[in-house]
């Protein structure tokens, strides 16, 4: 990596922490404001960021990895997904912007009554939070790892303070420190 892809990186992330911030100026006044951009989001734009919050590190990794062993079949395994999703999109869409639902835990509640209700919700809450985000950190801290090392160089210890750090702490700092500042702007 050269100084001017150096230069690219932290321009980025700088672009991605000033878009947090003046979008901070328009503070989230309700929990609709906050999760739906006040339903005043074209189609396009929420799409876009329901592609972007689901994407992860290890995507591209696993994308190409997949390809490379698959050819074609590998390919259409993510443009299968793709196709569903948007299908998905145009059939559902409307008739969930219809119901003014913010959330799946909202439909469980609309849907399903007593203890089905209570179950839904609890699944819901248990698998996004501890199953299935918990792996999806670790995979993204994985690829970073890999990423950074390779782009970076990173494979002998670290120095600071006087301390031999390992490369991979550094990396998951780095990005936990990023990831949190984004988050908290």
């Amino acid at each position: 990596m050269n100084t001017l892809d150096g230069i690219v990186v932290v321009a980025a992330v700088a672009v991605l922490l000033t878009a947090g911030y003046l979008a901070s100026l328009r503070r989230a006044k309700n929990t609709n404001n906050f999760i739906l951009g006040g339903r005043r989001l074209p189609w396009w734009l929420g799409g876009t960021a329901m592609v972007a919050g689901a994407s992860n590190a290890d995507s591209p990794l696993h994308q190409s990895a997949k390809i490379r062993r698959e050819g074609v079949a590998g390919a259409w395994f993510y443009w299968s997904q793709a196709f569903a999703q948007a299908w998905h999109g145009l059939v559902f869409g409307r008739l969930w912007r219809r119901s003014e639902l913010n959330t799946t835990v909202e439909f469980y509640d609309i849907r399903y009554a007593g203890r089905a209700a209570v179950c839904g919700r609890v699944w819901s809450m248990v698998f996004a939070s501890f199953i299935e985000g918990t792996l999806g950190l670790a995979l993204g801290l994985l690829a970073m790892i890999k990423i950074c090392q390779v782009l970076l160089g990173l494979t002998a210890p670290v120095h600071l303070l006087g301390y031999a750090v390992a490369p991979e702490i550094v990396i998951v700092v780095t990005g936990v420190v990023l990831a949190i500042s984004y988050s908290t702007v």
